[in-house]
């Protein structure tokens, strides 16, 4: 797990922690207190969900950018090797008319 990934999953634990401690020492029936922890845990879970959703999003945005790019750059490499064999057979057709003109 990367090191952002460690501190994101150590503030979601901690503020999910103080929710609850928060929720233990309020002084209140034991049907609010449950109804109220229920929607902590609703939206905690809400604002995890979209966390890992827009980190799903950037993954793919990386993705496709870099993809893209590496593409590119090998078809770059491809075309420069086709140039360059195409250079070097000329030459060598070049050296070969040389040789048989001379001899």
């Amino acid at each position: 797990m990367s090191s952002n990934g460690k501190v994101f999953l150590g503030i979601v634990t901690a503020a999910a922690a103080g929710a609850v401690i928060g929720m233990l020492f309020a002084p209140e029936k034991g049907s609010e207190f449950r109804q109220k922890l229920s929607g902590s845990a609703n939206d905690l879970l809400d604002e995890l969900t979209g966390a890992i959703n827009r980190g799903k999003d950037e993954a793919g945005n990386l993705v496709n950018k870099w993809g893209g790019e590496a593409s590119r750059m090998k078809d770059k490499v491809a075309n420069e090797a086709d140039a360059m064999k195409d250079r070097v057979q000329g030459d060598y057709q070049n050296a070969k008319g040389k040789a048989k003109s001379e001899f």
